[in-house]
């Protein structure tokens, strides 16, 4: 039986939904798969076939004509210009005409448009950035990519590392900076609004892991990985804040990362549903997952190296869990 939060389609519009529902010989990618089966089933599918399928139907002409139109004015405020958010969930900051950001959906009930993903900021829309943070009551910014990779600016040092920073009427300020991993950064930040002397705490993460257009050591940072994914959490169920997260053009590592959190809160609550009820049957689709945040940002996941990554994680997130399991049934 269909799960929304599993397979099916987008709150809004959907462009590949309606395609799979037209050919059900391809409905059966999206099919959630039993949890305690996904080790065997992960190893056995034809990971490069479901992402070529995956381009295929969510990078479409239809999907093109969603897209902000790329003009005079876009065009400066747009790190790439082939990276362009959709229209129908386009970020909107009062004060400014543009923002290169979408509203995506988290998995989980009742988490429409708790994410919203980004580019890395220009130096030339730092301001907007910072005021579409206040504007959403931002709790939390994760950071996927390092400010200079392979000699390229990836995005520009927005946040204090040891003067304020002043955008517009916004001084945002570091409290602390700590190592949570050897390749994860948290800092508290400051911001404050200083007509109204207004503040407001932002704890900001940086993985500087991830290699531009690749995965990071899974082994490495599995527990990083983890450490997000609850973070997130946390800031969301406090006080449905909205979540920041970005790498350089948005789509790629910020896919991944977005995609992860969505298939393992949504197998969490389906767990917990469980537990009250045995009719409910846990399961995992990384394709139905991808599909949807492509569904409301284009090119989310960008190449198959990362979709691969998220099987990858979801084996041992899965593999982790059922040992966890086992040990708890033993102590009893």
């Amino acid at each position: 039986m269909e799960n929304p939060i599993i397979e099916g389609s987008c709150r809004e519009r959907d462009i590949s939904y309606k395609f799979l529902a037209e050919h059900t010989e391809l409905s059966e990618l999206e099919a959630g798969i039993p949890y305690k089966e996904f080790f065997f089933h992960s190893k056995a599918r034809d990971k490069d076939l479901e992402f070529r399928v995956l381009k295929r139907i969510t990078e479409t002409r239809k999907h093109a004509e969603c897209l902000v139109e790329n003009s005079a004015m876009t065009c400066s405020m747009n790190r790439y210009a082939d990276i362009l958010p959709y229209k129908d969930t386009l970020v909107h900051v009062p004060g400014y005409s543009y923002i290169n950001a979408n509203f995506v959906d988290g998995a989980c009930s009742g988490s429409e448009q708790m994410i919203i993903a980004t580019q890395g900021p220009l130096h030339r829309t730092m301001e907007a950035f910072w005021a579409m943070v206040w504007e959403y009551e931002v709790s939390l910014i994760i950071m996927m990519c390092n400010l200079l990779e392979d000699g390229m600016v990836k995005c520009e040092e927005y946040f204090p590392s040891e003067n304020n920073i002043q955008c517009d009427v916004f001084e945002i300020s570091l409290a602390k900076s700590t190592n949570k991993y050897p390749f994860l950064i948290e800092r508290v930040l400051i911001m404050t609004h200083v007509p109204t002397q207004e503040t407001r705490i932002i704890t900001h993460l940086q993985s500087t892991a991830w290699p531009d257009q690749g995965v990071p050591s899974l082994a490495d940072e599995f527990s990083s990985i983890n450490y997000m994914i609850s973070l997130i959490k946390k800031k969301w169920l406090a006080n449905r804040s909205k979540i920041v997260v970005h790498c350089s053009a948005g789509i790629g590592r910020t896919g991944v990362l977005v995609g992860i959190f969505n298939v393992v809160t949504a197998l969490e609550e389906l767990l917990e549903k469980e537990a009250e009820d045995e009719n409910v049957e846990p399961r995992v689709s990384i394709f139905g997952a991808v599909r949807r945040l492509r569904e409301q940002r284009w090119g989310m996941v960008a190449n198959v190296k990362q979709y691969k990554f998220i099987y990858k994680f979801m084996e041992y997130w899965i593999t982790s869990f059922l040992s966890h399991q086992q040990q708890i049934g033993q102590s009893l």
